[in-house]
């Protein structure tokens, strides 16, 4: 049954808080930041596929600790509330 399910995480597409449009990478991929097992992650679309290839669609990279958030854009933005 679905109830009985236990969630290990969950992700939030990163906006701008201006203008609420979804933040991009500078591939042009929106990426996302979130926890999974407690770990603060940020997870990106992986560029380097190419079609027919075994690799991942997306990589999940984990955040900085220290000094606080990590800004994988650099431009200040913020991450969700968890």
């Amino acid at each position: 049954m679905a109830q009985d399910r236990k969630d290990v995480g969950a992700l939030w597409i990163v906006t701008d808080q201006q203008t609420g449009q979804p933040k991009k990478d500078r591939n042009g991929n929106v990426f996302l930041n979130g926890t999974v097992n407690g770990q603060r992650v940020t997870v990106f679309r992986n560029s380097f596929k190419k079609p027919g290839e075994k690799t991942p669609d997306y990589r999940v990279f984990p955040q900085e600790q220290s000094g606080g958030q990590s800004d994988p854009l650099g431009d200040g933005g913020e991450m969700p509330p968890f």
